[in-house]
Parts: C-alpha cells; structure tokens; sequence
C-alpha cells in the first residue's frame, strides 16, 4: 500500500469521506485559528491544531512522517545558509596560501612552516564543517547528497579541497580551496535550487 500526501484541495474533494470531513475540519480550525490569532495576538488554537494535525499524521502516515531530528536538522541547515557561509572562508584561506607559497617561490625561501600550518588547519576545519553539513544533508533527504545541481556544486567542491589534501600539495591545496570557494559561489547562484 502505498501513501501520499494530498493537497487541501484534494483531501477536502477526496471520494473517502472521512478524509474529506477531516480535512475541512483541520482547514476550517486552521483559518479561523489564524484570523482570531491575527486579531487578539493569541496562538493557542492554532498551535493546538498543528498538533492534532501533526498527530493525524503520524497515525495515519507513519512511513512518510520526518523524525523530529530531521525536521530540526533540515531547519538548522536552512537557517544557518551553512554552505553559503564556507564560500568566502573558502576563496581566501587559497589565496593567503596561494601568496605564501609563491612569495617564498619567488623568494627563493622555505614558506613559513607557522602560517602554513594555521592556513591548513583553517582549510581543514572549513572542510571538515563541509563534511558535516554535506552528512546532515544526507540524513534529512534520505539519499545522496549529490542529485541536483545545487548538491552537485556542494560535492564538486568537497571533493576539490579532498583532493588538495590527498596531493599534499601547498598549491594543490591553494587552488582547490579557492575552486571549492568558487564553486559553492556558483551553487548559490539564482538558478540553483537548494531545497531537499
């Protein structure tokens, strides 16, 4: 048996009856809630009916309600712009690094082994908070972060800075930092969808 959730429209003309008086009872509640919420400030009534609702839910489609841990880590992703905040981090830690390398280049010097370490540690701990938010994305969707274009663009530039670090590479690892900064830049373009 299969189980699908229907529009108000369609639960309210649904040929089932109960589903029918269920939903107009759960729109009517709903409406009226939020009208006498917008007069008097006072919630309640509409709080209490998303809870029926919720519950509704959860006896009559149980294999297609999200856990509150998925709802509460698909709501922390979208609140937090999570990867839209790596891309700047991202572009310049590979342009200091960038710098350091070639200045020493041209100086004919060894980098500094301290700013070095601290530009890597920094790209790594960006990576590492891409790797989370890049699992997170995989918990509340269910599959494989990379079904869109948008998730594409994410794992595209995951697996850039991954390849900077296995290269061992300062310029590798400089140019994959700014690649992943890029390309996250260009996730967030207007055309990109980034909903789950």
């Amino acid at each position: 048996k299969t189980t699908a959730w229907l529009s108000p429209i369609e639960a309210i003309n649904s040929p089932n009856k109960e589903i029918s008086s269920v939903a107009t009872a759960f729109l009517k509640n709903i409406f009226s809630g939020f009208d006498d919420a917008l007069k008097t400030n006072q919630w309640d009534k509409v709080e209490k009916t998303l809870k029926d609702l919720s519950i509704y839910q959860q006896e009559h489609a149980k294999n297609l309600y999200l856990s509150s841990s998925k709802v509460d880590s698909e709501i922390f992703l979208n609140h937090t712009n999570f990867f839209n905040s790596l891309t700047l981090p991202y572009i310049l830690l590979g342009l200091l690094l960038f710098i350091v390398v070639i200045s020493s280049l041209v100086k004919n010097t060894i980098p500094n082994i301290w700013l070095t370490r601290i530009l890597y540690a920094a790209i790594l701990l960006c990576t590492l908070a891409h790797s989370v938010g890049l699992i997170l994305r995989w918990y509340v969707s269910g599959h494989s972060p990379w079904s869109n274009a948008y998730e594409s663009m994410l794992y595209i530039a995951w697996a850039s800075v991954i390849a900077g670090f296995v290269l061992r590479s300062k310029l590798a690892l400089s140019a994959s930092s700014f690649l992943a900064g890029i390309a996250l830049f260009v996730a967030h373009l207007g055309f990109m969808d980034p909903q789950i």
